[in-house]
């Protein structure tokens, strides 16, 4: 939230002041005045600055975290009990299911049908709130993270009836291990 206003606020100013450079400049070029061109030029810089910002949030520190956060999440993750009940898997049956997240951003998923997941595919953070998309059946799944380092855990949402969608439960995986060499 303090992000998406930050950036609203950054392009505000931008666009103001970048209004105002113009109209300066075009005042001091119609009038030959060269001290009214030199302040339009002189204002200008403030629309490059907040432009700039902008630019390097986006391309240098966002990617930069969004890796640190591939390299906590990564490891070994274990479906919950209450999971189990949810999806109405036979726990004295069925092995545990086991979701292996990568951190060069694949992935591997014992079958689990109800998540609609592949069983390999891609994971990325830094998705719509926060959340990770991961690479699905039916185009992409979201997973809702929580914590971080060894207590991070993930969310994911189903649904049991396949036409309205209107009975959605989570299920949350565990993890166990940090990597699986450990």
């Amino acid at each position: 939230m303090l992000e998406s206003l930050l950036f609203l606020i950054l392009i505000f100013t931008g666009v103001i002041f970048l209004v105002i450079s113009l109209l300066l400049l075009v005042i001091g070029i119609v009038k030959k005045n060269p001290r009214i061109r030199n302040v339009g030029f002189g204002i200008g810089f403030i629309p490059l600055f907040c432009f700039g910002l902008i630019a390097i949030y986006y391309k240098v520190l966002l990617p930069a975290s969004h890796e640190n956060q591939m390299e906590d999440f990564a490891g070994i993750y274990t479906l919950t009990e209450e999971g189990y009940h949810r999806l109405q898997i036979d726990s004295t049956e069925t092995p545990m299911p086991v979701l292996v997240l990568y951190d060069n951003g694949t992935y591997e998923l014992d079958g689990i049908p109800q998540l609609k997941l592949k069983s390999t595919g891609t994971w990325q953070t830094g998705r719509i709130d926060g959340m990770f998309e991961f690479e699905a059946t039916n185009g992409t799944s979201y997973a809702m993270p929580r914590g971080s380092g060894s207590t991070a855990a993930m969310s994911f949402d189903f649904y049991n009836d396949t036409k309205g969608h209107t009975n959605d439960q989570k299920v949350i995986f565990v993890k166990t291990q940090s990597s699986q060499f450990e």
